[in-house]
């Protein structure tokens, strides 16, 4: 009897979570998607963006000639009224500025291993890295992006995720590559845009050299 109550009461649960989902419409371009109770237009970000976490389901567009449903989230502690993200972690912003990264006054810089699974191997943050950071920054966003990456695979791969306190939870990413010739680079495989990456900070990004090479 206890199962059987169980089972009703995660149904109803279900049933309220999925009533309570705002109806979202598709932009024919694909660009984004509205809220069409709040009017409010959603613009999907750059893939670089990512969401840290995702919270409790705030809308759902469905195809239904597909059959797809697609469902939005708040991030938490950024407004929904500006910020979601969706089950593939795109995030879709609505407002007049969309951020930008390179004027962000980072916190930090999160060094990931991506697999299966995103895992944290390394953090420079704003208190502890503040020159590396700001190094970090102007390469990616002021340095030549038009490298060429050398030929063969890197001994080291990671993907950097910054991060800044006037967007909490919100990551913007690119890649780092390291290879055995002792060159890094950063790399958007979306944007095609190429940095060679200056020797102090990939000693800084890649401090296991050594073991890794």
């Amino acid at each position: 009897m206890k199962r059987i109550l169980l089972l009703l009461l995660l149904s109803a649960l279900l049933l309220c979570s999925c009533a309570s989902a705002r109806p979202f419409a598709r932009a024919e371009d694909g660009s984004g998607y509205t809220d069409t109770r709040a009017e409010r237009f959603y613009l999907a970000l750059d893939p670089a963006f990512e969401p840290a976490s995702a919270g409790d389901i705030y809308g759902e567009y469905h195809d239904k000639e597909r059959d797809v449903t697609r469902t939005f989230r708040v991030i938490p502690q950024l407004d929904h009224a500006h910020f979601l993200a969706d089950e593939n972690r795109i995030v879709y912003f609505a407002g007049d500025t969309v951020p930008d990264p390179a004027t962000w006054q980072l916190t930090a810089a999160l060094v990931c291993e991506e697999d299966a699974i995103s895992v944290e191997r390394l953090r420079l943050t704003a208190e502890e890295n503040g020159e590396l950071l700001a190094l970090l920054q102007t390469t990616w966003f002021e340095g030549e992006g038009n490298a060429l990456l050398p030929l063969g695979a890197p001994v080291y791969t990671r993907r950097i995720k910054l991060t800044c306190a006037a967007y909490p939870n919100l990551f913007y990413c690119f890649t780092l590559h390291a290879y055995e010739s002792g060159e890094g680079y950063f790399y958007d495989a979306v944007n095609r845009r190429t940095v060679r990456v200056p020797d102090a900070l990939l000693a800084a990004l890649h401090p296991d050299q050594t073991e890794e090479g």
